[in-house]
Formats: C-alpha cells, structure tokens, sequence
C-alpha cells in the first residue's frame, strides 16, 4: 500500500488510515472516515466521530490477522 493524496480518498463512509504530517509524533496517523457529526450541514473527516483537521494523505486500512 502507497500513500496517496487525501483528495484522492473513499467519501462514502469508508475507514481509512490517515497521515497529517504534523510535527508531533503523537498526531501523525489516525483512522478516520467521511462522514457527519450531528447537525452537520456537510459531510466532514470524523475520527471515534468527532470532527478532525483534514489530513494530507491516506491509505486502505490493512486486512486484520488471521484468527489463529
């Protein structure tokens, strides 16, 4: 998987892995996926669906392990 520009990402609901390029290495990734806080007029990046900045880039979250 290649990072790829945030323009670029799924709008209809999907969870992606984010990169916001920060500083601070406690905010760099995060999984976040479009979508609306209550009352929201547009559909905006939400992480445990609060509202965050837009990041920089994003990929497909990777396949989980398998059950062993």
């Amino acid at each position: 998987m290649t990072w790829q520009p945030i323009e670029s990402a799924p709008k209809d609901g999907t969870s992606v892995l984010a990169f916001w390029g920060q500083d601070s290495a406690l905010d760099l990734f995060g999984v976040i996926y479009w979508g609306c806080e209550e009352g929201c007029g547009e559909p905006i990046w939400l992480e445990n669906d609060k509202a965050v900045g837009t990041p920089t880039h994003w990929q497909p979250l990777p396949e989980p392990p398998e059950a062993a």
